[in-house]
């Protein structure tokens, strides 16, 4: 099992098998002012997601070099990362992952998420999400491979932006104090980073824990960033997508929109 969601601060981790076992709730209905029931919602298995998930992938030459798994509220809630590796990808520094989330509690819609993850400190990144389905609604099961093809087709576009942003952030120095101080603040006003944390990304910009970090760039100052947020899956696409559109103003780096809704 992958140390990812360790570092998560993951409620509970589970192997595959135990996923599994996990019990999924019946379909529930609505009576219609006419008289008729029509399903209000729907739950899918945690595992049928995943699976799903990684089926496709396979099946598109991207390869899954790790895995893992963590359960949360009483099961009821499902987070699942993949990291993986298209087979031309070449690039030494990060991987790509796809994270997963389900939940049986209605609290949060199924939904795979593009990220990737700095390999020389494991911070993790969640920078895009797309949401399967408007909650679990009717025909989710029948249409879920269909929909999971086409989120799973932006893989490319993702990949592209996290290489484009790598190189601008490398490429952009922070040759002042103030500057610096500067993106901090605008990133906790944008939501990046709870008030408590400041002190820790200005310790971390000031004294990584890892060397190649030294360098006063925004690349360095957003590692210092991720290496603070190691935090709940839930939390971390709302964060890393507020932390990149602060540092993308700053160094120029034009990208698409972070988030898309996938209707059905």
């Amino acid at each position: 099992m992958s140390n990812t969601l360790n570092i998560l601060g993951a409620k509970r981790m589970v192997e595959t098998a135990e996923l599994m076992t996990v019990a999924t709730p019946d379909v529930t209905y609505r009576f219609n002012k006419n008289g008729s029931e029509s399903v209000s919602h729907q739950p899918i298995s945690h595992y049928s997601l995943f699976d799903r998930v990684a089926t496709q992938l396979n099946n598109n030459g991207v390869e899954i070099i790790e895995e893992a798994h963590a359960l949360a509220r009483d099961d009821q809630r499902y987070f699942g990362l993949m990291k993986v590796r298209p087979q031309d990808w070449d690039d030494a520094t990060q991987d790509l992952v796809v994270g997963v989330r389900n939940a049986h509690d209605k609290s949060i819609p199924a939904t795979i998420a593009f990220g990737s993850q700095v390999m020389v400190c494991s911070n993790l990144q969640i920078s895009s999400e797309v949401v399967l389905a408007r909650r679990h609604t009717a025909n989710i099961e029948r249409d879920l491979d269909q929909i999971i093809a086409r989120t799973l087709g932006s893989l490319a576009d993702h990949r592209k932006a996290t290489e484009k942003r790598t190189i601008c952030y490398k490429d952009y120095d922070l040759g002042s104090t103030k500057e610096v101080d500067h993106i901090i603040m605008n990133a906790y006003r944008a939501g990046a980073i709870p008030k408590t944390k400041i002190v820790d990304v200005l310790e971390q910009w000031e004294n990584p824990n890892h060397p190649e970090f030294k360098d006063r760039n925004a690349w360095s100052l957003h590692n210092a960033f991720t290496e603070v947020l190691k935090c709940s899956l839930m939390e971390l696409p709302k964060r890393s997508q507020a932390l990149n559109f602060v540092f993308d103003s700053f160094t120029g780096v034009n990208q698409v929109q972070d988030v898309e809704l996938v209707e059905i």
